[in-house]
């Protein structure tokens, strides 16, 4: 089974090459400039394209922290090079909506490139929707 992408520069269809090292991705991702941002193992991860490796971000546990053991998470975004991340948790026959806000700053260390968050915010959105809904698609745009 072969995957494609269109590569604009080409104008053409190219044979996907994937991401040397990314572990399986089952659940929401994003992109931010060349890199990519994702959960893996109930944490966010990033693909860090010097080493090929899928690291855990830094400096999130005050999103841990808010997440309770029943969450999901709906959505990864790039706002402006941010990382926003949209979950949600049933309780009893309710849904609640959060939302996280993070800056990225990637540092270098004796052990490599690391990624760093600072969460800016992490608020409840939304207290109480039926456990049907769903949210079906989130856009950033900035003016």
């Amino acid at each position: 089974n072969k995957n494609y992408a269109y590569d604009p520069k080409e104008e053409r269809w190219v044979q996907e090459a994937g991401f040397v090292g990314l572990g399986r991705i089952t659940g929401p991702l994003c992109v931010i400039g060349n890199e990519i941002f994702a959960e893996h193992d109930r944490k966010y991860t990033w693909y860090n394209p010097t080493n090929g490796k899928q690291q855990v971000i830094d400096g999130l546990n005050d999103v841990y922290k808010k997440r309770a053991n029943n969450y999901r998470t709906i959505q990864l975004v790039n706002h402006g090079g941010k990382l926003v991340i949209l979950w949600n948790e049933t309780r009893r026959k309710r849904k609640r909506l959060w939302c996280a806000v993070v800056s990225l700053e990637e540092r270098s260390t004796p052990l490599g490139t690391r990624m760093r968050g600072k969460v800016e915010r992490c608020d409840l959105l939304l207290d109480s929707a039926h456990k049907s809904y769903m949210l079906s698609s989130c856009l950033s745009v900035l003016l």
